[in-house]
């Protein structure tokens, strides 16, 4: 998200997480398939993309149905309204 629409290198990522980029890439593979990252080859780099707009929609149900019933569990999160990019 902080990359912001330009990406950034999975080296990168690992580097920032403190996390092996083996275990990097099979976490990097469920945010693709769930269509909250993109991923495109920069020759040998792959380059991931927070995809902007599905992260909204997710936060904006998470927020939403968290606190249907039962503002206590989000707490201060249900005066959060979630921007659309």
């Amino acid at each position: 998200m902080e990359a912001g629409p330009e990406g950034l290198q999975a080296g990168a990522i690992a580097r920032e997480l403190d996390v092996a980029p083996n275990k990097l890439s099979g976490h990097m593979n469920i945010l693709v398939s769930s269509g909250l990252v993109s991923v495109a080859r920069d020759g040998r780099h792959m380059i991931y993309r927070a995809e902007f707009e599905n992260v909204s929609e997710l936060l904006s149900v998470l927020v939403e149905n968290c606190c249907r019933g039962r503002p206590e569990v989000c707490g201060s999160l249900s005066n959060i309204s979630v921007v659309k990019c």
